[in-house]
């Protein structure tokens, strides 16, 4: 990510390159830097949905909504709500944003990306069911979307079907191999298919990946435990404990894929 913005940095004059940098900047927590890089731009769609995201990370909840009035005043209706739904399921405002893309969906269906977004915010608020009918419409419109793919598994582990849910996960490993998340979901599917040789392996694979992620010991204890291991149950609880004290809990609805 230093190596990207320093890239951008140096194509300060390019509009695109500006954008880019900005939305680099606020997804590093420094959304008052890409307030000044965008202070000068003029007050187009994805300004405006750049500068609303950046003033609502920052907690300047007022002039965040005058960010997304100006971009409803610009922008046609659907791409405004569209634009809107997407900072604030950025921001964590997870009813608001759900409310923003359901209503650009319905203006204009065929928006670039809108029932995957829409399936994110759906995630969050657990409405696991209406989220799986957003992603498979996604995978019709495009079938190569490995995030749609990924989504659409770990909503099936969810949902507690798991052998669609590996049908999925596979073919997101196939093409993102280093995806410790897609590993890990693989994981809880083939626990939940009381296949646990299978998922003690899974959930290796992620850990080797990532392995500091609670989330993961806390599936591998399971399994671990399921399997007799007991040993290897502890040592998992334990590296849960540890992270557990040393980072908050995070929300483990469905992990973003990495």
């Amino acid at each position: 990510m230093p190596h990207f913005r320093a890239v951008l940095r140096r194509q300060p004059d390019h509009s695109q390159a500006r954008e880019l940098l900005a939305a680099c900047l606020i997804q590093t927590g420094a959304g008052a830097e890409a307030l000044r890089l965008l202070a000068d731009a003029p007050s187009d769609p994805g300004i405006l949905y750049l500068r609303g995201l950046a003033l609502s990370r920052l907690g300047r909840e007022a002039e965040a909504r005058a960010a997304f009035a100006a971009l409803f005043e610009t922008a046609p209706p659907a791409q405004a709500r569209f634009l809107a739904g997407r900072a604030k399921l950025e921001s964590g405002q997870y009813e608001e944003a759900a409310a923003d893309l359901e209503a650009a969906a319905r203006l204009d269906p065929t928006l670039d990306g809108i029932d995957r977004e829409t399936a994110k915010a759906l995630i969050h608020l657990r409405r696991f069911e209406e989220a799986e009918t957003r992603l498979r419409g996604a995978l019709r419109t495009t079938p190569s979307d490995v995030e749609s793919s990924y989504l659409l598994g770990a909503v099936l582990v969810q949902l507690g079907q798991p052998a669609a849910a590996l049908a999925e996960l596979d073919r997101v490993i196939a093409l993102r191999p280093g995806s410790w998340a897609a590993h890990y979901y693989r994981g809880r599917a083939l626990l939940a298919a009381q296949d646990g040789a299978a998922a003690i392996v899974a959930l290796e694979q992620a850990r080797a990946l990532a392995p500091n992620q609670a989330p993961v010991y806390f599936q591998l204890a399971r399994a671990c435990q399921a399997a007799g291991r007991t040993a290897d149950a502890a040592a998992a609880r334990a590296k849960l404990a540890a992270l557990r004290g040393a980072e908050a809990a995070r929300d483990e609805t469905v992990l973003p894929l990495p």
